[in-house]
């Protein structure tokens, strides 16, 4: 694993951008400042993907994503292995003049964070900045339209900045051409912002940056001709210096744009709020729509593999193995590394980390999105394997390639995981499925009001229920599974209390039998009118 943060990200992205381009896939995970803006917003097993998107969307519009971990897992030619390449980003939003984003914390988000001893001073002081591309947009108008420079617009300690100026101010008089000046650049004034200023205030001085003196600028006397001449240069230009501003503010968002081109499968686990803060913090801010949120995270990633619902969807299949007893990662990843996780089949690939990315080695580390992200791609890689050969004799295994792998899993891709939902997974791709549980319960009150807590611990000891209100005396009751919904028919059978009855929307839905009575009456109303019209005439 490499630790990614603000002060070697550029040293590393050049490795970063190889290990994206050569992988055959790239697994993802993220860490983020919390889950929900309020108690009222929980998971529902009432909710449909496009519910599910609305309640989750006004909250990650507001929390931020403290770590994202990414593995590029690259084959290695002429083996049955692959090679992880790890990194863990430590990501933090910077200002820049109006660019000032805002994000929430939840207590109980950070007290996990803190759990499994996160680090909140490479979060903020060492984290890699981004842009989504609104931002972007923004930015680059800024920068063209020079309005930072108007004093307007600017988050920067003016009084640092004049300090600066008056001291080159001082040294340019007695300067002569060719002088140079070392000026330490104030903590909170850009470099950009320094140079530009420079540039503007002086016409006989040229600033550069020393990137082996960060943050220091190296300024010197030149006469006004020279000026020009150094303006022209492709690495001195105005575009030039703007364009390195902006990959310096997208910073990680250059990291999302790299795997998005390549168009690798992207894995991950239960990757709903995932997907939707990639959406918001690096591409552009949720759409109220929640088809367009679909189609553009289609657009953006045209394969994607969620190990939640891949081994949802295999362990049937499996059952006799001994394997796949839960869906969470931190489980499968221990049972797929376990010798009956890496023998139930022959020829499995060999799984290592790369040379100098060896951290998790000797250990696991989860809820770190670096170590997640690699425990994600490991468990796809074993699962594919199993689910490709399992129950074959072993005189028909043998070493399977890449495609091979992207072929059995088909069925799964674009599945996302929906967690305590009307629908187990939202598609991607296309129209979400139909649900799977049982058809709702109605509960009617036979004496007194119904009270939501107390139906819920009523119903609650046969398994997992949500309750919808109908009224002071009605009610729907969802649940998770046919064996709950049977057991609370049978034990409410004949209850001198309450009446519950499997949901017919032509008896019980008050909207339905409203317009039925409506196109009843209007129905016997024409009839009456046709037969006394008829009556009159003769």
């Amino acid at each position: 694993m490499c630790d990614v943060l603000r002060s070697n990200f550029e040293d590393e992205f050049p490795r970063i951008e190889e290990a994206i381009n050569r992988a055959k896939f790239i697994a993802i995970d993220s860490e983020f400042t919390g889950l929900r803006i309020n108690n009222k917003v929980r998971p529902s097993l009432f909710d449909d993907g496009a519910q599910r998107y609305g309640q989750l969307k006004s909250g990650v519009s507001q929390f931020q994503i403290c770590q994202f971990g990414v593995s590029a897992f690259v084959k290695e030619e002429n083996e049955n292995k692959y090679t992880a390449y790890t990194f863990n980003f430590h990501i933090f939003p910077s200002s820049f003049g109006p660019i000032d984003p805002r994000f929430m914390c939840q207590v109980s988000s950070l007290e996990f964070l803190c759990t499994f001893n996160f680090d909140f001073n490479k979060f903020i002081y060492e984290g890699v900045p981004f842009l989504n591309r609104m931002q972007e947009q923004q930015l680059r108008s800024i920068l063209r339209n020079q309005s930072l420079f108007d004093g307007q617009e600017r988050d920067v300690d003016e009084d640092a900045l004049q300090k600066a100026c008056s001291e080159v101010a001082e040294w340019v008089v007695e300067a002569k051409d060719g002088d140079t000046k070392l000026i330490n650049r104030p903590k909170r004034v850009a470099d950009f912002i320094l140079h530009e200023e420079l540039l503007q205030r002086f016409d006989n001085i040229w600033p550069e940056r020393q990137a082996q003196l960060n943050p220091v600028i190296l300024v010197t006397k030149v006469p006004v001709g020279q000026r020009k001449k150094l303006e022209d240069m492709n690495e001195n230009s105005q575009e030039y210096q703007e364009e390195r501003m902006v990959n310096l503010l997208k910073g990680f968002s250059r990291v999302i744009d790299l795997i998005s081109n390549s168009k690798k499968p992207l894995i991950g686990h239960n990757m709903l709020l995932d997907l939707m803060l990639i959406h918001d913090k690096f591409y552009l801010p949720l759409p109220d729509d929640y088809l367009t949120f679909k189609k553009n995270i289609h657009q953006l990633f045209p394969c994607i593999i969620d190990t939640k619902h891949f081994s949802s969807e295999i362990r049937k299949s499996v059952e006799d193995s001994g394997l796949l007893k839960s869906t969470s990662l931190g489980t499968l990843y221990e049972e797929m590394d376990s010798d009956l996780g890496k023998g139930i089949v022959l020829c499995q690939p060999a799984i290592h980390h790369a040379p100098g990315y060896r951290k998790y080695v000797d250990g696991t580390a989860y809820h770190e999105a670096g170590f997640d992200s690699f425990a994600a791609g490991y468990v796809f890689l074993r699962m594919c394997h199993m689910h490709s050969l399992y129950g074959l004799s072993s005189m028909q295994a043998a070493p399977l390639e890449f495609s091979h792998y992207m072929t059995k899993t088909k069925p799964f891709h674009n599945n996302i995981n929906m967690i305590r939902a009307a629908i187990d997974h939202i598609c991607l791709d296309g129209a979400d499925p139909p649900s799977r549980r049982p058809q709702w319960l109605h509960v009617q009150s036979r004496t007194y009001k119904l009270k939501t807590v107390k139906l819920a611990r009523l119903f609650s000891s046969h398994g997992s229920v949500d309750i919808k209100m109908l009224g002071e005396r009605k009610a729907l009751v969802a649940v998770a599974n046919y064996r709950v919904a049977k057991d609370i028919l049978k034990s409410f059978h004949n209850h001198e209390q309450i009446k519950v009855a499997k949901y017919n929307i032509w008896r019980h839905s008050p909207v339905v039998r409203g317009v039925m009575w409506t196109g009843l009456a209007l129905s016997g109303g024409i009839c009456l009118w046709a037969l006394f019209s008829s009556q009159k005439k003769d």
